[in-house]
């Protein structure tokens, strides 16, 4: 889980009249809290065998680095790092 657990999560900030997703900091509970809801997430988009069979092969992936949930996480600080220009405006 701690492979998948991201640093920061995107909240929507409306500012001028215009909705900015602005980075915020995550402690490790709310870290883990995240990456265990998008583990069920990916794993109920999966198709085929059972629940826990999936959940399953989810948490292997993760822990190799590869998945869904790992490429949630880097698409989240990918996204934190183009908007790292806005936490000025909290």
């Amino acid at each position: 889980v701690r492979n998948a657990s991201p640093f920061v999560q995107l909240k929507p900030r409306r500012i001028g009249g215009v909705t900015h997703q602005i980075p915020v900091f995550l402690t490790k509970l709310q870290a883990i809290k995240l990456a265990i809801r998008w583990l069920i997430k990916s794993t109920q988009k999966k198709t085929g065998k059972t629940v826990s069979h999936k959940l399953a092969i989810e948490i292997i992936e993760a822990s190799k680095g590869l998945g869904s949930v790992i490429k949630k996480k880097e698409e989240t600080h990918k996204m934190a790092e183009a908007n790292k220009t806005f936490l000025q405006l909290i």
